[in-house]
């Protein structure tokens, strides 16, 4: 998801930058089998658990010298 940021004053350049993301996924699966001629017993067991938060991007402004200044979007 884009968001905008003023580089400078009014009339200077506009920077387009990615938007952090809060992203959870949580995911549970169980499966059972049984078949008995011939006999077969399954068991599956899945678990899948992903998380990203993250608050703050950092960036350097192109529009300024200090090259080694990271700003907090």
């Amino acid at each position: 998801m884009p968001s905008a940021a003023a580089g400078t004053s009014p009339g200077g350049i506009a920077i387009e930058l990615p938007s952090p993301i809060d992203y959870i996924t949580d995911k549970f699966k169980v499966e059972a089998g049984y078949a008995k001629n011939p006999l077969s017993l399954s068991f599956v067991y899945l678990y899948s658990r992903f998380q990203n938060d993250n608050s703050n991007l950092l960036f350097r402004n192109p529009a300024t010298n200090n090259t080694a200044a990271a700003t907090t979007f």
